[in-house]
């Protein structure tokens, strides 16, 4: 019973918006060469005095260094090291 009224529906709905094909792929870059990979930086390496973290605090590297790297270095230098990165990193 139901059947040939959604088919007249599909059909009106079909005639006023036809539909759409599926939207193209970005085009390949002309020389034909494949997009090149993000080159992550190593994180700097645990600094060994803290001249060496000053260093990294003021040129902006010590936010990449890890969670354990910190919490070492705090545990190296007898202060707490319990919690999250930015708790760490004040």
């Amino acid at each position: 019973e139901k059947a040939p009224v959604l088919q007249a529906f599909k059909a009106a709905v079909d005639a006023v918006a036809p539909a759409r094909a599926a939207p193209a792929k970005r085009a390949a870059p002309v020389d034909g060469a494949a997009p090149k990979p993000k080159v992550r930086k190593e994180a700097p390496a645990m600094p060994e005095t803290k001249e060496a973290m000053r260093e990294l605090v003021n040129s902006g590297e010590v936010d990449r260094l890890t969670v354990g790297v910190l919490k070492d270095w705090l545990k190296n230098q007898g202060i707490a090291n319990s919690g999250k990165k930015a708790e760490l990193l004040e």
